[in-house]
């Protein structure tokens, strides 16, 4: 599980940001919301980022998004590489438009807290650390400053043969995974099976979409066929049930099955459809469906970029709730959105104050902040009318245009 995420000098976030999941302690409302861990600890299960178009909430999902990536592929990098996309600084300022790029991620995995570090310029690694809390003290794993290393007592396997192996560009987390250090290759496989963020979706989305048809075929887990089924039936989409083929040229494809009335005979026949056929909707209820039952099963943490996009607000509403109630979601599996849908403040969707994130731009500059920060923020008003009437801040600005519109052309 995700407890907090730290970046300072990525794109419009100049200075250090943090998001975080940990619940406010003074806040009481919707006590199902949150996932106690231990006694020492509890977690957030959804939270929900707002902001004006280009205010940063997308970078945030980038962050992320681009952060996990140079881990996944640390290890591929030839010397000399550019680090970019994760190495992309502020660009509006002299002096940072050169300077670090900085992530900081604190995790949870099999009940124990990870704290990992990054910092890096075009072509190096400046700093990367890795702390964990086997027994609630802080102790380190390993850390590096370009390529002078120190390793904890707890870290085992060949460190200094990896050291060896690992260049300037690239991560040393990476590489002890490719060489099967254990401890770090467990830490890799978070990143890489439960840490999953998404940019905004296509359509189809070609990935995600073969993955799960590969998922449904295989029948690998006969609970995730027949939950999905009852969601992509269940959805008020019109679909009565769905068929996978493999076609010769090896192409994957979905048909729909619908239910069709003959008026002369009184029955009830049924009709097919290509999942391309079927609305955008339709199409991205099906990648969605698969990735969030996906996320349930295995206790990930989703962070998606417009995730209501194309979808109706109950059903968004109907995939949140999911997450929040412990019956659906045993596994403490995260659901991070962001998103322009005000539907999500609203008294229905029974969120927290410290489940709402705010981003707001000024002079170019991205700020984050929850909506428990603000003060005066009671439980219970109407969060979607006051986020509307500019209370919150972190929407658009555009009452200057007014003038200007009115002028003759």
């Amino acid at each position: 599980m995700l407890l907090s995420f730290k970046l300072r000098n990525y794109r419009s976030f100049k200075d250090l940001q943090e998001f975080s999941m940990l619940p406010d302690e003074g806040k009481n409302e919707f006590p199902e919301n949150i996932a106690k861990i231990s006694d020492r600890l509890s977690l957030l299960r959804t939270a929900v980022v707002y902001g004006a178009n280009a205010a940063g909430k997308s970078n945030l999902v980038k962050a992320f998004y681009y952060f996990r990536n140079l881990i996944l592929k640390g290890a591929a990098l030839y010397p000399g590489d550019k680090l970019s996309p994760a190495y992309d600084p502020f660009r509006f300022s002299n002096e940072t438009r050169e300077a670090p790029v900085i992530f900081e991620i604190d995790f949870l995995l099999n009940n124990i807290p990870y704290s990992y570090t990054l910092s890096l310029s075009e072509k190096f690694i400046l700093k990367e650390e890795l702390y964990f809390e086997p027994h609630a003290r802080k102790a380190l794993l390993f850390k590096r400053t370009k390529d002078t290393y120190t390793f904890g007592d707890s870290l085992r396997g060949k460190k200094a043969v990896v050291k060896e192996l690992t260049a300037s560009n690239q991560l040393y987390l990476s590489n002890a995974a490719q060489n099967n250090m254990p401890q770090l290759t467990e830490i890799f496989n978070y990143f890489r099976n439960l840490l999953i963020p998404m940019l905004p979706l296509s359509a189809i989305e070609k990935n995600y979409f073969k993955r799960i048809f590969e998922l449904l075929e295989s029948k690998e887990s006969p609970a995730f066929n027949e939950k999905f089924k009852a969601l992509l039936t269940g959805l008020d989409t019109g679909i009565k049930d769905f068929r996978l083929q493999r076609n010769p040229d090896g192409s994957l494809q979905v048909f729909t099955i619908h239910k069709m009335l003959d008026s002369k005979t009184n029955t009830q026949n049924n009709a097919e459809l290509t999942l391309e056929e079927e609305s955008l909707g339709t199409q991205r209820l099906f990648v969605l469906i698969g990735i969030l039952l996906r996320a349930l099963q295995k206790g990930r943490t989703l962070i998606i970029d417009e995730f209501e996009r194309s979808l109706h607000p109950r059903i968004t509403q109907y995939f949140m709730e999911l997450f929040n109630n412990p019956t659906t979601n045993p596994h403490n599996a995260q659901l991070i959105i962001a998103t322009h849908n005000t539907n999500f403040l609203s008294r229905d969707y029974k969120l927290r104050r410290d489940q709402i994130w705010l981003t707001e731009k000024r002079k170019n500059i991205s700020e984050l902040y929850a909506l428990s920060d603000i003060q005066g923020i009671r439980k219970g008003i109407p969060y979607d009318k006051w986020y509307m009437s500019g209370r919150f801040g972190a929407i658009p600005n555009i009452s200057f245009l007014e003038p200007i519109l009115k002028r003759d052309m």
